[in-house]
């Protein structure tokens, strides 16, 4: 379509309010979005606000098909920045869309393609809960859509608090010889971007984390986990036993790092993480460097039921000994962390 074509379909979208024709005009504008000529055109006339106006169409076959035009439309890095102000609107209608729903999926594609990059991760992390509910109830189809979601969330360290944080009733069952190749895939490359961004954490970390959040699926309550990652061994899936076996065996380099659960500044338990082939706790093995911000340095060590004072600031993790691991394939470096595209 030329310019003339397109501006007409804009302005006729405008004017209508016959849900038909929007959803036709919709659909052409999306079919022509597939060529980088009319991205940068439907762009420039103005295109992208008003397909984005669509989404607060009360006609779901019009907001679906608007969610539509926008995933192809954001294929473009240009249109992503003006497409981003509606991020936040996006993740409402994925949250308060029927389960399973085409406008639903429509949504999770939009937010797939608007998180391949970092830039606005933080307009969708807070639907991470929402996201975690639809991964325990949602069809097949949702469930892969989500995961590539969150697969893109988890490859940016700045998000790995947040999401190690989020509180799941299991994830475990995901990790299963039985389950869709595609959901499996994408589970393994989320929880192995998350322990990787986890490793590379400098310091010690003191968080209060819940016992049904992802952190402990992951970590404290691993044995589960480990346990089904050893059955996927025999997976008959190559990429399967490919992304396994990085998270079986952690790189030698890696010094443990602590993960202090605390509360009302009381230690718990301490959390060793990246010893040998497995996370062990160590209470009462752990020392760590810590002061005040008007104090010099020291050391306290950490025990259950220690006090610790909250205005601390850790300073240096003293390892304790751990056994040195073969790595046979180490990936989930920052800058190779996969993405997956919808």
């Amino acid at each position: 379509m030329d310019v003339d074509a397109l501006q007409k379909l804009i302005h006729l979208l405008q004017a209508t309010d016959d849900p038909l024709i929007q959803e036709q005009a919709l659909i052409t504008l999306s079919n022509s979005a597939a060529f980088s000529v009319n991205q940068d055109i439907i762009r420039n006339l103005d295109g992208l606000s008003v397909i984005g106006g669509m989404l607060s169409n009360s006609v779901p076959k019009v907001k679906e098909k608007a969610l539509n035009a926008l995933n192809n439309l954001s294929m473009n890095i240009k249109n992503q920045e003006e497409i981003q102000v509606f991020i936040t609107q996006v993740c409402k209608t994925v949250e308060s869309a029927p389960l399973n729903s085409d406008v639903q999926l429509a949504g999770l594609r939009l937010l797939t393609n608007m998180s391949v990059t970092s830039d606005y991760h933080q307009k969708i992390i807070n639907s991470v809960p929402c996201f975690l509910r639809l991964l325990s109830e949602g069809t097949e189809r949702t469930q892969i859509q989500v995961l590539k979601v969150l697969v893109n969330l988890s490859a940016n360290p700045a998000m790995t608090r947040h999401l190690l944080r989020a509180q799941v009733p299991s994830l475990v069952f995901l990790f299963d010889n039985c389950i869709n190749r595609d959901i499996l895939v994408r589970a393994l490359v989320f929880a192995a971007n998350l322990k990787k961004n986890m490793n590379d954490e400098e310091g010690t970390i003191i968080e209060e984390y819940s016992e049904d959040s992802i952190f402990f699926t992951l970590c404290r309550d691993s044995a589960p986990f480990t346990q089904r990652l050893a059955s996927l061994l025999h997976h008959p899936d190559t990429e399967v036993k490919e992304q396994v076996e990085p998270q079986r065996h952690k790189p030698a380099q890696l010094a443990p790092k602590a993960f202090v659960q605390t509360r009302h500044g009381v230690v718990v338990q301490v959390i060793v993480v990246g010893v040998a082939d497995q996370h062990r706790i160590y209470p009462g093995e752990l020392r760590y460097r810590a002061r005040r911000p008007s104090e010099a340095l020291g050391t306290q060590q950490l025990n259950r039921g220690s006090s610790l004072a909250e205005d601390w600031v850790p300073q240096l993790i003293v390892p304790v000994q751990y056994e040195n691991s073969v790595v046979t394939k180490h990936i989930y470096d920052h800058s190779k962390s996969k993405h997956i595209g919808s």
